[in-house]
């Protein structure tokens, strides 16, 4: 986030579905002494103009992001149980098995 005395910008990332933000402050105001978050701000703009471009209600709030996936568990088990059958044949080729 850039910020001047007036202007501040915002620039989405590939994350993001906007590619910058601009909010221009009133003349007696720093940018030091904003108390909002200008990202939740902006992206609450955004999601506004949007439902109402649409012709949609638009909730309270804007969606909230999009959690990580957990990592699938099934996938640790493959891993497990490929690491025991070759424990098992390395334990058969020595002839600790019979």
């Amino acid at each position: 986030m850039k910020t001047s005395e007036r202007v501040v910008v915002i620039k989405g990332n590939a994350a993001n579905w906007y590619s910058q933000a601009v909010f221009i402050l009133n003349p007696g105001v720093k940018a030091g002494d904003t108390p909002i978050d200008f990202v939740a701000e902006a992206e609450k703009i955004i999601f506004d103009y949007m439902a109402k471009k649409n012709g949609n209600i638009p909730p309270a709030e804007p969606p909230a992001p999009k959690a990580k996936k957990p990592f699938p568990l099934s996938f640790v088990l493959y891993v497990l149980m490929a690491l025991a059958c070759i424990g098992i044949a390395v334990a058969i080729g020595y002839g600790l098995l019979r």
